[in-house]
């Protein structure tokens, strides 16, 4: 069966503007109740509804740069999917302060569930982008990870060490690390380093705290396809015991390039990145990327 995409209502996030829904003729940026909405007009077509979906931006395929200033300079994208329809360029444009931030722990819930997939990464110089699309069909049982898969994956993105998670679960170190890849497979992670934004929106699914990271997103509609682009800010290290050097590194590890990557751009050996970066899991009291990541969240690295 082939579920149609829907036409849903579009809300301009604009303090200034309004956004009507065509078939109830409710402001829907006043009513409070937009994820409401949207479920309503979009759930009588079938359709599946992320809920971390954020308010609609317009469906247009070429989105005005202007009032985006450095949205767009040093831009850097790895596609994940082959020729994707949305230049990057033209993506991040749909990104700005006045973008509304999204719950990570439902969002992490949506891409679980497959309501929401992977299409691509990038970055400018100041914010760290993941597109996604938005499923126009229900997954199937193999396209999910299951819950097994999920027990060995979550501690992990949230710092543990995968010896350590072997023992809590009473496995061997070689299940755990097979459940763990067969999880990653499932949702489209691997090869390649899991992005920013998702490791964020796992930790906070796992913590079920207040949210301690302004995490931007807007979702759009290009070649009747439908997308959700997620962004955060690119890491801003504050740590009075780490060099220059060991901020920048500790950034390109948290961002998840290689240390022979960090190597090349810096003009260094791998040897020197392979010190610098135990002297910034030392000095941060962490045992790898994940849980740097965390140590980032709770220093407010991301704001």
């Amino acid at each position: 069966m082939t579920w149609p995409t829907p036409r849903l209502p579009f809300v301009n996030t604009s303090k200034a503007s309004t956004g009507h829904a065509p078939d109830t003729g409710r402001t829907l940026l006043e009513s409070g109740q937009i994820a409401t909405a949207i479920a309503s007009i979009a759930g009588s077509r079938g359709f599946v509804v992320p809920l971390g979906l954020p308010p609609l931006g317009p469906a247009r395929a070429e989105p005005s740069t202007a009032n985006h200033a450095g949205a767009m300079d040093a831009w850097q994208g790895r596609a994940v999917r082959p020729s994707p329809p949305i230049p990057w360029e033209q993506a991040s444009a749909f990104d700005n302060e006045e973008s509304p931030e999204v719950n990570l722990a439902a969002l992490w819930e949506d891409f679980v569930e497959r309501r929401i997939r992977l299409y691509s990464t990038g970055s400018t110089s100041r914010r760290i982008f993941t597109l996604l699309t938005v499923a126009t069909a229900p997954a199937s049982a193999s396209e999910r990870p299951h819950a097994d898969e999920l027990r060995a994956l979550m501690p992990v993105l949230c710092g543990a060490q995968q010896k350590r998670v072997a023992g809590d679960l009473g496995i061997a170190c070689s299940t755990t690390s097979k459940r763990y890849t067969n999880a990653l497979k499932r949702l489209e992670l691997a090869p390649g380093p899991v992005p920013l934004p998702l490791i964020l929106a796992a930790q906070a699914s796992a913590s079920k705290g207040a949210p301690t990271v302004a995490t931007r997103a807007n979702s759009f509609e290009h070649d009747h396809t439908r997308y959700l682009l997620l962004s955060v800010a690119r890491p801003s290290i504050k740590h009075h015991s780490l060099t220059a050097a060991e901020r920048e590194v500790a950034e390109r590890l948290i961002l998840g390039e290689t240390r022979s990557e960090i190597a090349r751009l810096r003009s260094t050996s791998i040897q020197t990145i392979a010190c610098q970066a135990r002297s910034i899991f030392f000095k941060c009291r962490v045992s790898g990327r994940y849980s740097l990541v965390a140590r980032g969240t709770e220093l407010g690295w991301y704001r």
